[in-house]
């Protein structure tokens, strides 16, 4: 028997795509573990491999439901043997026609690219004889071997850090993954809350800091669509310079700001957190609440405390474990998901190690998870189900973010987002 990231693995497929075979009928488990995971039995790894043959050869969902229930199975096994067959003899012909026309278009053009981006580099991999399944294995062994590194790669591509964790997170190529990635936009852009977060615990952390300028300078970074940033305009006195490097999330904040009467001057601006072009000891407070990981903890620290003035203080919440010992299930899951995740003792260490002289620490509540982040996400997917008639490469996207929040139903206590305050 075989769970789901096992048969995923064994197909190169995203784990998303299987809970939706799953939510449509066309490959459902055999049954489930007393821990409640999905277990598959050989008949459905058959089934599964008879699935990807047919997707290759362009069929719908549709489609190949049709065939999987109705076409006896030693009728099916010989045309599927000859499809396969068909199938391979059409790739290498591909596979040549790219790279004679890549070879043809650069000598035309007498110039050398400046920059690779991610379309070239899709065409170098189908015209080096990689087909969509090896792109997902090629990009599922970077991510495993070296998850830092991979990032690095897709961001040279100029990817966004978000979209480059998409793709990490989706495990999947980079052609499938652009609309994907404009679904995964259009559920974020959406709700008011790109991670967990609430008002209150803003403020109680705030409350927490020793006093600020009368007017501080403050960055918020990763600001996503501002639900923190405007808390914070109306705790502080001073300048706000939002930082996320998605326009559509800061035109959200703008719109927002709109109207408010905030204590603080809010400027959204669109930079990386890899490449934030502001001078050393410009701001009295960087904040930064469910971000941090995109760049990795300790690297956010080296790079953002040049960025704060002698006594400034960095606030920011990280994913990490609560307790020793998790089940397998969470572990794996994470694993995949965010890779470089610890426990609180470890961050704290971290930080100071960084130079940093630690304030305060606490946890981020359930509610911040369940009610302020999870709920809002699935009431948005409910209804753009509804608009999209259950688009399958939308729920792909769906599929992840439900099994995400199905993750902490189950598993919540275990994991959590920490507040940590520090004092350069």
């Amino acid at each position: 028997m075989y769970k789901v990231g096992q048969l995923a693995k064994q197909f190169s497929l995203s784990r998303s795509t299987l809970l939706y075979y799953d939510r449509i009928g066309l490959l459902s488990p055999s049954g489930r573990s007393e821990a409640g995971y999905r277990l598959y039995s050989p008949t459905e790894v058959d089934r599964l491999r008879s699935i990807c043959a047919y997707r290759d050869a362009g069929l719908s969902l549709d489609e190949i439901g049709t065939i999987v229930e109705n076409l006896e199975v030693p009728q099916r096994e010989v045309l599927e043997r000859r499809l396969e067959e068909t199938s391979q003899n059409i790739r290498i012909l591909q596979q040549q026609q790219q790279v004679l026309a890549g070879m043809l278009k650069v000598k035309a053009s007498g110039t050398r690219l400046a920059k690779t981006g991610k379309q070239l580099w899709v065409e170098m991999f189908r015209a080096a004889g990689m087909d969509e399944a090896a792109m997902r294995r090629w990009h599922r062994e970077f991510e495993q071997r070296a998850p830092e590194d991979h990032h690095a790669f897709l961001l040279s591509l100029d990817i966004s850090e978000k979209e480059a964790l998409q793709i990490r997170k989706l495990s999947t190529c980079m052609e499938t993954n652009l609309m994907e990635m404009d679904f995964f936009f259009q559920l974020y852009e959406a709700v008011e809350k790109c991670a967990p977060s609430s008002a209150a615990e803003t403020v109680r952390a705030l409350q927490l800091l020793p006093d600020l300028p009368g007017e501080a300078r403050v960055l918020d970074v990763g600001c996503g669509n501002g639900a923190q940033t405007l808390v914070l305009a109306e705790q502080l006195s001073g300048q706000i310079i939002a930082v996320d490097n998605h326009q559509p999330f800061l035109d959200r904040l703008i719109d927002s700001v709109k109207g408010r009467d905030l204590r603080a001057e809010v400027i959204p601006q669109l930079a990386s957190m890899f490449d934030l072009p502001f001078a050393e000891q410009s701001f009295d407070l960087i904040w930064s609440e469910g971000a941090i990981y995109i760049i990795g903890f300790s690297e956010g620290l080296k790079r953002w405390r040049p960025l704060l003035k002698p006594g400034g203080c960095l606030v920011l919440t990280d994913m990490v474990w609560l307790r020793d010992n998790p089940p397998e299930e969470l572990v794996s899951y994470w694993q995949a998901n965010n890779p470089g995740m610890s426990n609180v003792s470890q961050r704290l260490a971290e930080a100071q190690t960084a130079g940093f002289e630690l304030l305060d620490h606490f946890t981020l509540s359930s509610e911040a998870w369940s009610e302020e982040y999870y709920r809002p996400l699935r009431q948005q997917i409910a209804q753009m189900r509804k608009e999209l008639a259950w688009n399958e490469t939308a729920e792909q996207v769906f599929a992840l973010t439900e099994e995400e929040a199905e993750i902490y139903d189950r598993f919540g206590d275990w994991y959590g987002y920490e507040f940590i305050l520090l004092r350069k």
